[in-house]
Formats: structure tokens, sequence, C-alpha cells
């Protein structure tokens, strides 16, 4: 009787998981994105603002609230656990530290062949003006920080450990469907490559019990 009682509560936190993350995801496509903000927020900004970089902002401070402060709200008052249960924790086995380091300077020459394709240059960097000095580039840079931060925090964080419990290893399978498809319209490499990246920062959060070190990783990445 008990261990009925354990898995019906796995399945219903197993739920709650599975269904609040794509509304989380509907928030941020509908309210936090560009189209959004020129429509409803911009207009009642300064107009001496950099309304390319405030949007930048914006989306960084949504993504912020939907994949990152909704999410632990619900870990916290709804599913009844402590953040790092969910890999909100700095401390891990050393060991993989290395892996991540690894995987970075295994990355880095991939990064380089990719920084010279047109492609890219035409997708990045998604702020124009980031090159025109250092004081824009440090306000991009950081939106983009707390962009990556929130999508490690929900992808593995709040998706992975929710549902590892319940399918063990195959929770790796089911959140990288939608973290793939969030880079449909990006640059074909780039799509592949995330499939690689949910994988592999997928399988370490697990092994290291935290998404940290998936975000300096992640960035390091994109700032490369």
């Amino acid at each position: 009787m008990n261990n009925v009682i354990k898995a019906q509560h796995k399945d219903w936190h197993t739920t709650f998981v599975l269904s609040s993350s794509p509304c989380f995801l509907v928030l941020l496509y509908y309210f936090g994105r560009f189209p959004f903000f020129y429509e409803s927020v911009a207009p009642h900004l300064p107009r001496t603002w950099d309304l390319e970089l405030a949007g930048h902002l914006y989306l960084a401070a949504v993504s912020l609230i939907t994949r990152t402060l909704l999410p632990l709200l619900c870990i916290i008052f709804v599913l009844r656990k402590k953040p790092p249960a969910f890999g909100y924790r700095v401390k891990g086995p050393r060991h993989l530290t290395g892996l991540y380091l690894v995987f970075l300077v295994l990355l880095l020459p991939v990064i380089f062949f990719a920084s010279k394709q047109p492609a890219f240059h035409d997708h990045y960097p998604l702020y124009s003006g980031a090159g025109n000095s250092l004081f824009y580039l440090f306000i991009y840079e950081f939106s983009y920080l707390l962009v990556f931060f929130s999508g490690e925090s929900f992808w593995r964080g709040y998706m992975l450990f929710g549902l590892a419990p319940r399918f063990g290893l195959y929770a790796i399978g089911i959140m990288a469907l939608p973290y793939v498809m969030i880079h449909y319209g990006k640059p074909a490499p780039e799509a592949f490559g995330a499939l690689i990246a949910a994988v592999v920062l997928g399988y370490l959060a697990l092994k290291h019990k935290s998404f940290w070190l998936g975000v300096a990783l992640h960035f390091s990445v994109a700032f490369s």
C-alpha cells in the first residue's frame, strides 16, 4: 500500500511538472518577445532610451520570471520540495567539473569555425549595438547571461529534476524535445548542436546534481 501511495505521489508531481512547463513557455513566448515589447512596453519608455538594448533587458527579466521565479515558487509551494532537489546547488562531485572544461575545449574549434559562417554573421550578435562600446557590450552580455541562467534553471533544473524521479535518464529526452524546438529559426548547425547540448548538459546535471556549471558552460560558448 505504501508503495502505491508513493508511486501516485510521484505521478502527481510528474503530471504537474509536465503540464506547468508548457504554460511557462507560453507566457515567455507571448509576453517576453520583442513584438510584445515594442507594441506594449516600448511606447511607455523615455524616447532617449536605446529601445533595442532595453528589449534585451526586458527579455531577460521576463525569462527570469517565467523560467526561474515561477518554477521556483511551484517547487516550494506546490511540490513542497527544496530548491537543491531541482539543481539549485553549487556543490557537486568535483571530478565532473573537469568534464565541463573538456566539453568547452572540444567546442572551441567548432565555435571558431561557426563564427566564420555567413549564417551566424547574419544572426549574431542579437543586439546590433554590442560593438559600439564596452559598456553596451557588458550590458548586452549581462542580459544574455540572465537568459542563459533562466534557461538552464528551467530545462536542466525544473524539467529535468522534476521528471527524473519518474523517468530516470529518459527525462533527458523529454526535456530535449521542447529545448531543441525553441532553436527553430536559428542557424541549422546551432539547432542540431542544441540536441547534443541538451543530452550532454542534461546528463552532467543529473550526475552533478546541479545546473550551475551548465550555466557557465552555456554562457562561455555563447560569449565565445
